[in-house]
C-alpha cells in the first residue's frame, strides 16, 4: 500500500506550461532522472495518483518548479535552464526600448 504523503514536504513541485491543471510532487528520487511521487491532472479527475515519473516527462510537458523562487540557485526547469525567465526579460526589455508599447504598424 502507498504511504500517505499529505503531511510530508515534497522534494520538488512542478506545474506545466503545456499541460494546464497538471501538478507533480516528488517525494523520493529513485535514480538520477526518476522520481516517485504523485500527479494531479484532469485525467485523474483532480485527485492525486501515485507512481513514477521521469525528468524527460517533465521536460516534454514544459514543467517548471513552483516550490522555489525564480531568484534561488535551485533549478527552475528539469533541464536546469531558465529559458522562461530569459524570454520574459527579453520582452520586458523590448517594451522599455519601444517606449512602453509594442503595437504593430
Amino acid at each position: 500500500m502507498i504511504d500517505d504523503y499529505d503531511d510530508e514536504e515534497p522534494l520538488a513541485v512542478w506545474e506545466a506550461l503545456l499541460l494546464p491543471d497538471w501538478q507533480w510532487e516528488a517525494y523520493e528520487k529513485e535514480e538520477e532522472n526518476l522520481y516517485f511521487g504523485r500527479v494531479k491532472s484532469p485525467n485523474t479527475y483532480g485527485r492525486w495518483e501515485y507512481g513514477y515519473f521521469s525528468r524527460d516527462q517533465l521536460e516534454t510537458a514544459g514543467a517548471y518548479r513552483v516550490d522555489t523562487s525564480i531568484a534561488s540557485d535551485e533549478e527552475l526547469f528539469p533541464d536546469g535552464g531558465y529559458e522562461l525567465t530569459q524570454v520574459v526579460e527579453t520582452e520586458f526589455e523590448a517594451i522599455q526600448e519601444s517606449g512602453g508599447s509594442l503595437s504593430k504598424k
